[in-house]
């Protein structure tokens, strides 16, 4: 089986871009791969979307965090 890619993908308030940067992963040839949303607590839909592409989600408060927070939670 081929290797496990994370995608990490940080978020706030991203639901007007999030479903096409989703639909872009989605779409990719490399089928092996794993989202991580790393939210800083979004208020919009961000997170209803994430959740309908079975993206894995964590939370932190900023960018640094998040960065960490998606790199403790990824897989790949």
């Amino acid at each position: 089986m081929p290797s496990l890619v994370s995608i990490n993908i940080a978020t706030y308030n991203s639901q007007k871009t999030l479903v096409q940067c989703l639909d872009s992963v989605k779409n990719q040839t490399y089928r092996n791969t794993e989202i991580i949303i790393m939210d800083s607590y979004s208020k919009d839909k961000t997170l209803d979307i994430a959740k309908s592409y079975g993206a894995k989600i964590v939370f932190a408060p900023d960018l640094a965090s998040a960065r960490k927070a998606g790199a403790d939670a990824s897989s790949g």
